[in-house]
């Protein structure tokens, strides 16, 4: 790991380290930054994934999943000693503050969207604390950039900047917008749609509550104002809420008009949710619908037991639909399943290998966790040639390649194991790595696959942690009438 942050840090230049190591640090288990991180990935599933061509299946498996979980669900009475745990921004609703009293400033955006020429610019989700403001730049179009031009991916984003910078403005300064994460919508070799999600570091002065945003090939600049932000006194403001083994899900419905219905709902996860969400996203642990029923994962009925479809949008720490229906369709039923969690329970294991060629199947190790216990399923060993696939690199070296096959067998019980990470121990060297995982019946059998420097092996050790497990208590919520109209 320490090589891997010595290579990281010799490919930054000056101006990245500044930017990345300020006086001030920001803290690294933000929740809402996570969370809305996660949310990017997950409204972005149509990204073309030739941008992840360097990320294991695993991951790439584990977004598809989240993306069809991100959805709510709320029930009958609100519990505002949920919100006051951590802190929380609710579009529409007001901030909650955490323990260390950190404060999520409101960003007031001043037409937030302009047209010209056939394109779409659109500010979204900004937001501001201490120092730092957040938020995302979607610009959408017929044909943004030709994606039929060959370009590495380097060259790909250079155009894209080129082409729509953006930069801040406040007092007498400007900066040119840090993104930090890049989603793109293609279709038929057309870029329809570029988002650029990113933070910068704005310092909040006396009589400097006003900034400004101008993006290229746009004539007018957004105007943004950080102003404090509306607090919540009274669990009447939050509309249904439902916890269970300490999750919290609210929502609330209104009308827009007399045939269109509005309903959002926010998600205020247990330690153990909250951990597994995190983890998922800064190291691609497995998250899977529960038993693997994505069908049912989530849905919303009408008073008539019909379910409803509706357009989604992300919002910060949940998600809103657009639904058409009627004050007649209440009382609307949400169903959400039961959450996955994970926590810090680690264990190590030797496992045996096989001759060159061969597999293993018998005499085999297990781990036992609190929730479950894992069983190693098979072991292959064989030589092979691992190639680099980094398109700038030509690299070629004769490795061995190592498979394991393994899967998480359940105890009975509120809280229900099914898959875990499996890593080489830090002493252990190896090339590349692949995962993937796939059902069987009602287990998910995993698979990793390490291609080491060529030697001769009787044994390997690997590292087991963040075991991912349902907790059960699916949510049916009843939303019994809207709490206003738009």
């Amino acid at each position: 790991m320490k090589d891997n942050w010595n290579e990281l840090f010799d490919h930054l230049n000056e101006e990245d380290i500044l930017r990345n190591l300020p006086e001030d640090l920001p803290e690294m288990e933000d929740e809402l930054a996570a969370k809305r991180m996660e949310d990017r990935v997950m409204r972005e599933m149509q990204i073309d994934l030739g941008m992840q061509k360097k990320q294991s299946r695993k991951r790439i498996l584990a977004a598809v999943i989240c993306c069809i979980a991100a959805v709510g669900a709320f029930g009958h009475k609100p519990i505002l000693a949920a919100f006051q745990r951590l802190f929380y921004d609710l579009p529409g609703v007001g901030v909650y503050i955490d323990d260390e009293n950190k404060t999520i400033y409101e960003v007031q955006i001043d037409e937030p969207v302009q047209e010209k020429d056939g394109m779409r610019v659109e500010l979204k989700d900004f937001y501001c604390e201490g120092k730092q403001i957040y938020g995302t730049v979607r610009i959408t179009g017929e044909n943004l950039l030709d994606m039929t031009v060959e370009r590495t991916h380097k060259e790909e984003n250079e155009a894209l900047d080129a082409k729509f910078l953006t930069t801040w403005y406040y007092g007498e300064k400007e900066k040119q917008f840090y993104s930090s994460g890049r989603g793109k919508l293609t279709e038929d070799g057309k870029l329809k749609r570029y988002d650029q999600e990113g933070w910068e570091w704005l310092y909040l002065e006396k009589g400097i509550d006003t900034y400004y945003l101008g993006v290229k090939g746009f004539d007018r600049k957004f105007t943004l104002k950080i102003v404090e932000p509306r607090k919540v006194e009274t669990p009447e403001e939050l509309g249904y809420s439902q916890t269970k083994n300490e999750t919290t899900v609210v929502a609330r419905a209104s009308m827009v008009g007399e045939n269109a219905i509005d309903l959002e709902y926010f998600v205020i996860p247990s330690e153990e949710v909250k951990r597994a969400r995190e983890r998922w996203y800064r190291f691609g642990i497995t998250i899977v619908a529960y038993e693997f029923d994505y069908e049912n994962y989530f849905y919303i009925e009408d008073a008539n037991g019909e379910r409803m479809k509706g357009e989604y949008e992300s919002v910060a720490n949940g998600g809103k639909y657009h639904l058409q229906g009627a004050k007649e369709d209440f009382p609307l039923t949400l169903h959400y399943s039961p959450f996955t969690g994970t926590d810090g329970e680690e264990h190590s294991l030797t496992v045996p290998l096989p001759e060159k060629g061969k597999k293993r199947t018998k005499d085999l190790p297990t781990a036992k966790f609190h929730y479950g216990t894992v069983e190693i399923l098979s072991v292959e060993q064989e030589d092979a040639v691992w190639e680099d696939d980094n398109e700038l690199s030509d690299r070629r070296e004769e490795a061995t390649k190592v498979t394991i096959t393994y899967q998480a067998v359940p105890k009975d019980g509120i809280r229900r194991m099914y898959a875990v990470d499996m890593n080489l121990a830090e002493n252990e060297k190896y090339l590349d790595c692949e995962q993937n995982g796939e059902e069987n019946g009602s287990l998910l059998v995993q698979q990793i696959t390490y291609y080491l420097p060529r030697t001769e092996r009787k044994n390997l050790q690997f590292h087991l942690s963040e075991p991912s497990y349902w907790i059960e208590g699916a949510y049916d919520i009843v939303i019994e009438k809207p709490m206003g109209n738009r």
